[in-house]
Formats: C-alpha cells, sequence, structure tokens
C-alpha cells in the first residue's frame, strides 16, 4: 500500500523539523509545496524528508484549492498514491508508527 502526503506550507521552520520525522515514519512520499517562505523552511525540508517531491509557488494569494486538486490528481496518477493526507505542519497523527 503506498501512502503519501502533501503539504502546503510558509514559513514553517519553527515548527518543521517535527513535522518532518511525522513525514518519514508514515508516508512513503511526501509532496511538499512551499509558498514562499522567507524563513528556513525549505532548507529544512529539503534535507529531512527523505522521500520528498518539492515544489515551490509564488502567489499573491493562496491558492490552496486549486493546488490541492491538481497534486491530488498528480499524486494518484503519477505517484500511484493507493491514499493521500492533506495535513498542515502544525497537525500530527495520533499514532506511533504507519503500522
Amino acid at each position: 500500500m503506498r501512502i503519501i502526503s502533501f503539504v502546503m506550507a510558509k514559513n514553517e521552520a519553527s515548527i518543521i523539523l517535527p513535522f518532518c520525522d511525522q513525514m518519514n515514519e508514515f508516508f512513503d512520499q511526501t509532496i511538499f509545496l512551499d509558498h514562499a517562505s522567507s524563513d528556513n523552511t525549505a532548507v529544512l525540508v529539503k534535507e529531512n524528508i527523505k522521500s520528498l517531491k518539492f515544489f515551490s509557488l509564488i502567489s499573491s494569494g493562496y491558492p490552496q484549492a486549486e493546488v490541492a486538486n491538481f497534486f491530488m490528481h498528480y499524486a494518484f496518477e503519477k505517484l500511484e498514491a493507493d491514499h493521500l493526507f492533506f495535513l498542515d505542519c502544525d497537525e500530527y497523527l495520533p499514532f506511533k508508527n504507519r503500522e
């Protein structure tokens, strides 16, 4: 079973490392969309998530619905996901591990 996460974030460096640990523990792949962070978020994500598809977004708005819809199709069609989780960097799953 292939489980993928989608994350859209901006300026989350202060909380991103525990979140990266969760991505590595639970998911086969993480799609991470950085929305023009001005802190160290992008660097930390690239250094700490093992199986990562990283994208950058520069937009004056916050087109979350359009972007999430695009990456939902991308995950199921291109990455062959069985399940896709949409998570924020301050959300944590209430399990110890993937089992």
